[in-house]
């Protein structure tokens, strides 16, 4: 039988110097060293994984609506941590929206949206922005929309059993007359990678 060893004293009282326990260091519960141990919490860090993913509506004529799809490579599920927006042609735009989409019953919920017409500290609030935005090398000069964050949203993948894994990008761009407008959207996700072994056991962690 395992043992408690205590040198402070033989009573909780006398090892914390607080009143009231009389309860010896003999009678605290104890067990034997525990040769099981949950391996969960360490699968996941070892598979912790994070993706940036990207669409762009293209450069675009006036009156014209967008439609984008993105499909994150994720089989597990996933944390939506964030969603940027940007554009070349701010006020061209009559309103965009990222939604979370499921394919199969083909029904989206909205995880950021923005309108010309709502006011700041929202839209239409844009802020200039030089980043590398799709992995080329080449800073690029643009707008960031200050949209309407509707999040966090965590999506399933590809092997769940009920799979939302697709982010819609929508828009509308207003009656501008020459000239095109271009928007890319930027989506960050956290999620657990399979690595050829399933993780479908592994507890969804609070992030």
């Amino acid at each position: 039988m395992s043992k408690i060893l205590s040198q402070s004293g033989i009573s909780l009282a006398d090892a914390y110097d607080v009143e009231g326990s009389i309860a010896g260091v003999d009678e605290l519960l104890s067990k034997e060293v525990q040769l099981v141990h949950d391996m969960a919490s360490t699968l996941f860090s070892e598979r912790f994984s994070t993706a940036i993913i990207r669409a762009s509506s293209g450069a675009i004529a006036q009156s014209t609506a967008f439609n984008q799809t993105l499909t994150p490579d994720v089989t597990s599920y996933f944390r939506i941590l964030g969603v940027t927006v940007l554009s070349d042609q701010p006020a061209r735009l009559a309103n965009m929206n990222v939604s979370l989409r499921d394919p199969i019953l083909g029904r989206e919920t909205p995880i950021w949206i923005w309108e010309s017409t709502q006011t700041a500290p929202q839209a239409p609030l844009s802020l200039t922005v030089q980043l590398d935005e799709n992995g080329g090398g080449v800073i690029a000069t643009n707008e960031w929309m200050n949209g309407t964050w509707l999040g966090p949203s965590i999506g399933c993948g590809t092997q769940q059993p009920q799979r939302t894994p697709e982010i819609t990008f929508r828009g509308l761009t207003t009656a501008f007359g020459a000239g095109t407008a271009t928007q890319i959207v930027l989506v960050t996700l956290a999620f657990s990678d399979l690595q050829g072994i399933s993780s479908h056991g592994l507890p969804v962690p609070g992030w």
